[in-house]
């Protein structure tokens, strides 16, 4: 069977890091059926970089209000404006694809609504996971079968810090100044370290395999930046590798949901996770366990996620159904685990001491949230 693909004029909305990227391979690539029509930043250097035969706008109702345009790629970050882009745009039936984590988190419920009435396609693939389509894959998934576990390493930027500081013997502090050079970490890296970056990305992922609209601000995630080169060093002399991780279960009535740093046996296959890599698994209802590996930060492997979600609309696929079927609560109270405590915690929690650490007995998740004024640091032993 020929495949058919529909030409299509796209306007490249912010010009920076992501869209720039997207823009360059979309006219280095030379797709047959795709344009780079227009591209729109309020910075005239930018814009100034690409050929006078693309159009160039610096405000973005300029480029909805053109009637060539036909899909919008959003890339200008930031939450309030780009979310009115991207309503606005739909409502025109203009197809969107994204890659702001943070508006598709936030608004979902907004989203889910506005796409009933729309006929254009919202693409959001590049939010999570880089150039690993973990959306399609759990989106595909779970029209055939009930998801009920997501778990995995869902921010290349701190990902590969911690690569660094294990693998390479490099410091915190080092490690992080390496990795804002590399362009893996912003200059305020604050939404990696504290794990406001993968609370977005978990509830999006679950949103999609739950068919709901999780309140994120109910999210639990637990800050990177307390870990010291001490506590490093004890955990990989135990046969330990840290790691930071999400997590989220579907129970009957709730979901449980975490970001906290983690430690897996140095054999595991978390452990072999390196440096920008992201590793996420789903699980469906019959245990079987789906697992994606790939690039998660930088340039290259957003913007390739972006072309490709592109490259779906003009092959005329159907739009995602972000479908809302049930109200769930966020709920961690019935979890129980192990920890490794730097800092107090009461003595007849305590199983053995490692180090200047403390090791946990099987806790409860109380006991750790109401202790959190005492600990310097902690990580849930997998």
């Amino acid at each position: 069977m020929l495949l058919v693909m529909n030409k299509l004029n796209v306007a490249v909305i912010g010009l920076g890091t992501i869209g720039g990227g997207v823009s360059r391979m979309l006219i280095k690539n030379n797709y047959p059926f795709i344009t780079l029509y227009a591209i729109c930043d309020k910075d005239t250097n930018r814009l100034n970089e690409f050929s006078d035969d693309i159009k160039k706008y610096q405000d973005y109702k300029e480029v909805l209000n053109d009637k060539n345009v036909e899909v919008v790629v959003e890339v200008m970050g930031g939450e309030r404006i780009a979310f009115a882009l991207i309503k606005e745009a739909l409502e025109k039936n203009i197809n969107v694809v994204s890659a702001n984590k943070e508006v598709v988190a936030k608004h979902y419920l907004e989203l889910s609504d506005i796409l009933r009435k729309s006929n254009a396609r919202f693409m959001f693939e590049a939010s999570v996971g880089g150039v690993v389509p973990i959306i399609n894959a759990i989106y595909n998934y779970k029209r055939a079968n009930r998801i009920d576990h997501i778990e995995g390493i869902i921010n290349g930027s701190t990902n590969y810090l911690l690569t660094l500081m294990q693998k390479d013997g490099v410091s915190f502090n080092d490690a992080i100044a390496d990795a804002k050079e590399k362009g893996f970490l912003e200059q305020d890296p604050s939404s990696d370290l504290k794990g406001l970056d993968m609370k977005r990305k978990i509830v999006i992922l679950s949103n999609i395999a739950y068919n709901s609209a999780l309140d994120l601000d109910k999210v639990y995630n637990y800050s990177l930046e307390g870990v010291s080169d001490e506590f490093i060093k004890e955990v990989n002399n135990n046969g330990y590798i840290l790691k930071y991780m999400a997590e989220s279960n579907l129970k009957e009535d709730h979901v449980e949901i975490r970001i906290e740093p983690v430690l897996v046996k140095n054999d595991s296959i978390y452990a072999s996770v390196l440096y920008e890599r992201n590793y996420i698994a789903f699980c469906g209802a019959e245990q079987e366990k789906i697992e994606l590996l790939g690039l998660g930060a930088g340039r290259y492997p957003t913007s390739t996620a972006i072309v490709s979600d592109i490259i779906q609309i003009a092959c005329g696929e159907e739009k995602l159904d972000l479908r809302i079927d049930k109200e769930l609560k966020i709920d961690n109270s019935a979890l129980t685990d192990k920890y490794l405590i730097d800092g107090e915690i009461n003595k007849d929690l305590i199983e053995r001491k490692v180090g200047k650490f403390f090791e946990t007995k099987m806790i409860e998740r109380k006991e750790i949230e109401d202790n959190l004024d005492k600990i310097k640091f902690y990580a849930r032993i997998k």
